[in-house]
C-alpha cells in the first residue's frame, strides 16, 4: 500500500504534516524527495563574497577533487548560497 505523506526533519524522528493510523512500531519504507531549489536573489556584494569564497576554496585541491565545478561554468552553488543564508541568520 502507498500513502504519500509529508512532514519535517527532527534529527532522526520526521514529524508529519497530517496524522496517520498506523500502529505504533509499524515498519514503513520511506522515500526521500529533495525540496525545490528556492532561487535566492543576492546582492551584488553578497555575490562577490560567494565567488571569492568559491575562488579560494578551489585553490584546496583537495576540495577541487570533491566538488569539481559545475559543467556550466557558474561558479555559484546551492552549497555557497546556504552557507550565505546561514551566516546572515537565513
Amino acid at each position: 500500500m502507498r500513502i504519500d505523506l509529508r512532514g519535517t526533519i527532527k534529527g532522526q524522528t520526521i514529524e508529519l504534516d497530517e496524522p496517520i493510523d498506523l500502529p505504533e512500531g509499524e515498519r514503513v519504507e520511506l522515500v526521500v524527495l529533495w525540496p525545490e531549489l528556492v532561487p535566492v536573489k543576492l546582492t551584488p556584494e553578497e555575490l562577490e563574497a560567494a565567488k571569492a569564497d568559491y575562488e579560494a576554496r578551489c585553490e584546496d585541491p583537495v576540495y577541487r577533487a570533491l566538488h569539481p565545478r559545475p559543467p556550466t561554468g557558474h561558479v555559484v552553488t546551492n552549497e555557497m548560497v546556504n552557507r550565505i543564508r546561514e551566516t546572515m541568520g537565513y
